[in-house]
């Protein structure tokens, strides 16, 4: 049987959305880190502020491991309960 990795070919990119930065960051499919990017959280502006700056941290981790958007395979975005609960964060929430 296949395992997961051998399914799913290609990078895997992780974002976590904290409080005071946001933190994004590229591994292989055996979990080596190629990249990462680290970008204050935007909580003055509004989504889209908060989006470029996804984004432009995703771009950053991918910059850093010398690959491409094309090149990713899976995204994971974690963020603790009270960031999210953050105004202008809760307008991603339809508030």
């Amino acid at each position: 049987m296949a395992t997961r990795e051998a399914r799913r070919p290609g990078l895997r990119l992780g974002i976590d959305l904290g409080g005071t930065k946001l933190l994004a960051g590229v591994v292989d499919a055996g979990g080596e880190v190629l990249g990462t990017g680290k970008l204050k959280t935007p909580f003055g502006g509004g989504a889209a502020d908060l989006a470029a700056v996804l984004v432009a941290a995703a771009d950053a981790a991918l910059a850093g491991a010398e690959r491409g958007r094309e090149d990713v395979s899976a995204v994971g975005v974690a963020a603790s309960w009270d960031v999210l609960q953050r105004k202008p964060l809760g307008t991603l929430r339809g508030q």
